[in-house]
């Protein structure tokens, strides 16, 4: 199937990550989380240190500038994203999912949470993607068997898929590494990545 996310379309999707960079130690690095890198082979990478997207071969920039979403050049070192990515090889399990059936989980999560809760959290164990407080409880049935059990932000996975939702694709395949560590998801021609840090249970 055609790649249909263009360089404008994903800017847009990424000024999402850069506005939610989070404040680390170092001030340097904070200032470069607002910005997407432009890496010299024609990928985009942005990331706010709880979540990353890569989009493979989606500009002609060689300069492997740092540009915000609005076009500004930044100065300074991005982040070594080959020291986040896992190596798939080392996944504990890897999962292909209708992209319309985890969209709509993540959604109804996302919504149900939401009056309950400032960051709704999705629970992967067993078979389904759940919500689950005093308050309200919510669980969507999926044919396969999560091996692994983990949290993620419900806001994080909803925004990645619907950036995912623009390629064209039908399905995700998701690589999970293990209840704290990254899980990453592709896109069918693997032109799109994004990942995904677990979050602890309060």
């Amino acid at each position: 199937m055609k790649n249909l996310l263009d360089y404008k379309t994903f800017m847009k999707h990424a000024e999402k990550v850069c506005k939610s960079a989070h404040v680390v130690t170092n001030a340097e690095r904070y200032k470069m989380l607002t910005g997407i890198k432009h890496l010299e082979n024609g990928d985009a990478v942005v990331t706010d240190a709880h979540r990353l997207y890569l989009a493979r071969n989606i500009h002609n920039r060689t300069d492997g500038a740092v540009l915000t979403p609005t076009g500004k050049k930044l100065e300074g070192d991005y982040p070594d994203i080959s020291r986040i990515i896992p190596d798939y090889r080392l996944a504990k399990q890897v999962v292909e999912i209708n992209l319309k059936d985890i969209l709509h989980a993540a959604a109804s999560i996302y919504d149900v949470g939401s009056i309950v809760e400032e960051k709704p959290r999705l629970d992967f164990t067993e078979c389904t993607v759940r919500y689950d407080s005093p308050l309200v409880k919510y669980q969507y049935e999926f044919d396969v068997q999560f091996e692994v059990s983990l949290y993620l932000d419900a806001l994080y996975l909803l925004q990645a898929l619907l950036l995912f939702k623009t390629t064209g694709c039908q399905t995700v395949t998701i690589h999970f590494h293990g209840s704290f560590r990254p899980v990453v998801f592709e896109n069918e021609d693997k032109s799109l990545l994004a990942l995904i840090l677990p979050v602890r249970k309060s």
